[in-house]
C-alpha cells in the first residue's frame, strides 16, 4: 500500500509517497504498528541493522514503479538530527537503496547546519517548523543542477523535515525537483 503525500504547487516537492502507514488500525488502548512499522522501528530504534535489508527491499520495488525515478540523479538521505547513533537509518536505507537499483546514494550532499531538538518530542506544527527552519543547506549547488533527486527519510508525521530539505536542495537552482519517498507515515500530523 503505497500513501501518496502531495505533490507541487501544494508542497515545495514534485511528487512524495509513503509505503506504508506506520500504525494499523486498532480497538482499545494502544496501538500496533504494520509491518514496515515495525521494522523501522527496529531498526531507529532497536538497532536491528538487518531490518534494513528487508526494508530496502520493499523500497526498490515501490520506487521502481515510479517513472520519475529513471530519470533521478541520486538519492538523499535526510541529514540526521541524532549524530550519536553508531550508524544512521536513514542512511544505511539510501545505501541499501543504492545498491539495489543502481542510483548514487549521496550523503554528503545535504547535510544539517544547525541542530535542534528531536522533532518526536515537539507537539505543534509550528513549533516543528521553526526548529527545521534553515537547518539544511547543500554542499556543492552545482552537482546536480538541473537534475532531480530522490530525498529518502524513514517516518512521515507532518512533513515538515521534508518540507525544509526540499527547500533547501531547490535554493539557487541547486537541483531541478525533488522526489520524496517515506517508509513509513504516522496516523497523526501534527
Amino acid at each position: 500500500m503505497e500513501i501518496w503525500l502531495g505533490k507541487h504547487p501544494v508542497e515545495p516537492w514534485r511528487g512524495a509517497w509513503a509505503l506504508d502507514w506506520h500504525t494499523v488500525d486498532h480497538e482499545g488502548p494502544g496501538y500496533r504498528r504494520s509491518e514496515l512499522g515495525e521494522l523501522v522501528y527496529a531498526l531507529k530504534y532497536g538497532t536491528d541493522r538487518s531490518a534494513a535489508a528487508t526494508i530496502a527491499e520493499r523500497l526498490a520495488e515501490f520506487v521502481s514503479t515510479l517513472y520519475v525515478f529513471r530519470n533521478v540523479a541520486a538519492i538523499i538521505p535526510v541529514p540526521p538530527s541524532d549524530r550519536e547513533r553508531v550508524w544512521q537509518p536513514v542512511e544505511v536505507l539510501a545505501d541499501e537503496l543504492a545498491a539495489r537499483t543502481g542510483r548514487t546514494a549521496d550523503r554528503e550532499w545535504l547535510v544539517r547546519v544547525r541542530a535542534g531538538a528531536p522533532l518526536k518530542d515537539l507537539e505543534s506544527p509550528e513549533e516543528r517548523e521553526g526548529a527545521l527552519r534553515g537547518a539544511f543547506a547543500v554542499t556543492d549547488p552545482d552537482r546536480y543542477h538541473g537534475r532531480p533527486l530522490l530525498l529518502l527519510d524513514d517516518i512521515f508525521r507532518s512533513g515538515a523535515t521534508l518540507r525544509e530539505c526540499t527547500r533547501a536542495m531547490l535554493r539557487d537552482g541547486a537541483c531541478a525537483a525533488v522526489y520524496a519517498v517515506t517508509i513509513t507515515r504516522t496516523r497523526v500530523r501534527r
